[in-house]
């Protein structure tokens, strides 16, 4: 991961140590800086963020909160106001396969300029190796880079109808955005209109819908791609690009929503005039996730770790990285759930899953898994109702004969 000491200073109102100090503490308690490079008045690090951390760590923001936790220092979000929409032509999204685009998020702004992107923009990409091509692209990519969240901009007069989600046909083409004529099969996922590609999904986009200076109404594009799919399709066609690299490290779809307001935001910011409109947004979010919940003792982190660390540094760490934490007594917690009302009532649903249908539906084995994940205990589903509470199987009930 590129980064730029002074796009994270921009995250700290404390001063960032020299640079020197800051590689020293990354590469003891984070990652690895593997170089360290002057450009302009600036200094770009290599930060090497292992595949366990890329689905979090291939931003900017990602290694602020690396920062944050290990110089103590509190983080600065920017705190863009929503903006304000108007009445323009809807967007019509059909998504054909909702495990391979796990959320589609759209939005049309009418009424843009585009030209080139202001010097602070310029300077920003241009530190990190990243070419600046016109304000509403450098717009996207610096969104991706800051937050983690790949985006793509479309020219809405050039789209024949709708966007369309689906699998490619056999032997239909696309020309990238490089210029480069790709076929394309069954296997692969595209954003298209109503006739044509107009991109390959999470990997890259086509010229057909490209933005260019003739360009005055767009769709913003915010999605979530499946992991082995991008890294398959990736592989495949040999088109490695940093949204494929992101994508294929399984960021959560709860990025799309963030990352559609920053780039919004910032495209009106530096593209937009009077007579500029942001339509309303489009989300098509088939199967919603539940929010993550791990459990774990202070006893257990100290023996993993072999520290003495106490509760409040704990909490104060989890607190920096901006997590939700909550003190639990388990025992007390499944009884209080059970003696609520919280599930009384629920659907019955066979198949119900823990991670996105909990709490409005529960099969048996789901039920028990949510009411220990609340508590801060994973166990396997069949583990407490179809194991420790079924009769034991007899060999004679594996006999064919009965």
């Amino acid at each position: 991961m590129i980064v730029s000491y002074k796009w994270l200073q921009t995250y700290f109102e404390e001063k960032l140590p020299e640079v020197e100090k800051l590689e020293e503490i990354l590469t003891l308690g984070a990652f690895e800086v593997e170089n360290i490079e002057k450009v302009d008045g600036d200094f770009i690090l290599d930060i090497d963020v292992l595949p366990n951390r890329a689905h979090d760590c291939l931003s900017h923001i990602g290694i602020a909160k690396e920062l944050s936790v290990l110089l103590e220092f509190g983080i600065t979000y920017s705190n863009k106001e929503l903006l304000e929409t108007s009445k323009v032509e809807s967007i019509l999204i059909k998504n054909k396969e909702q495990d391979l685009c796990r959320r589609y998020i759209g939005r049309k702004i009418e009424g843009v300029k585009v030209g080139p992107s202001p010097e602070w923009l310029k300077e920003r990409l241009e530190a990190i190796g990243q070419k600046s091509i016109n304000n509403i692209v450098d717009a996207t990519n610096y969104v991706m880079f800051d937050i983690g969240q790949p985006l793509h901009a479309f020219d809405a007069d050039k789209i024949d109808g709708g966007i369309v989600v689906r699998n490619a046909k056999k032997g239909e083409k696309i020309v990238t955005l490089s210029g480069d004529e790709v076929e394309l099969d069954e296997s692969i996922l595209v954003i298209s209109d109503e006739k044509d590609p107009l991109a390959i999904a999470g990997v890259k986009g086509g010229k057909k819908a490209e933005v260019d200076e003739s360009t005055s109404n767009i769709i913003l594009e915010a999605a979530n791609f499946a992991p082995v799919n991008v890294r398959k399709t990736s592989r495949r066609l040999n088109i490695l690009t940093d949204s494929s690299k992101r994508f294929e490290n399984e960021i959560t779809p709860q990025m799309a929503e963030r990352g559609m307001e920053e780039v919004s935001s910032l495209v009106v910011e530096i593209a937009g005039g009077k007579d500029t409109k942001v339509g309303e947004v489009v989300d098509v979010y088939p199967r919603k996730t539940n929010p993550y919940k791990v459990g774990i003792s202070l006893d257990e982190i100290n023996q993993l770790l072999g520290t003495q660390i106490t509760k409040k540094e704990v909490e104060g760490i989890w607190d920096r990285f901006g997590f939700n934490v909550h003190t639990v007594l388990p025992i007390e917690k499944i009884k209080e759930i059970i003696d609520s009302e919280v599930v009384l009532g629920k659907e019955y649903r066979s198949g119900a899953s823990v991670s996105y249908d909990a709490p409005e539906a529960f099969d048996c084995s789901s039920l028990s898994a949510w009411i220990f994940k609340e508590a801060g205990i994973s166990i396997p589903r069949i583990s407490v109702d179809q194991f420790v509470f079924a009769e034991k199987i007899k060999k004679k009930s594996l006999s064919l004969e009965t």
